[in-house]
């Protein structure tokens, strides 16, 4: 398979960042299908249809070694795996900072009572 250049952006799912993840710890040496599995704990039905949509985005090329597929990543894949955790860290922040108006609003309505919200908070 060749990679295609697109503009459409990756999905940042958990699993695709995880496949993406685990491209680039492989380094040079790449991963085939069953290596990536292991990697990541994901099931073929979830990483093959994945390994595809990467292939047709230009994120990832494989290189034949015999019979074997090596998967690597590209340029374009790693500064989406960056742009990826990006997102990842951003939702997690913006997730946060609403768990601690909807504690602050619960607080001052006297829904929970301030001490269980810091211990909450806190955890």
């Amino acid at each position: 398979m060749t990679a295609l250049a697109s503009t459409t952006p990756a999905r940042h799912t958990i699993p695709t960042l995880r496949v993406l993840a685990a491209l680039r710890a492989a380094g040079e040496s790449g991963l085939y299908g069953t290596e990536l599995m292991q990697a990541c704990g994901l099931k073929s039905g979830t990483v093959y249809p994945m390994l595809d949509r990467l292939f047709d985005r230009g994120l990832i090329v494989e290189r034949r070694v015999g019979r074997c597929g090596y998967v690597h990543l590209t340029e374009d894949g790693r500064r989406a795996l960056l742009d990826g955790v990006r997102w990842v860290w951003r939702e997690r922040n913006r997730s946060l900072a609403r768990a601690r108006e909807m504690t602050t609003v619960l607080v001052e309505l006297g829904a929970v009572p301030g001490e269980a919200a810091e211990s909450g908070a806190a955890g």
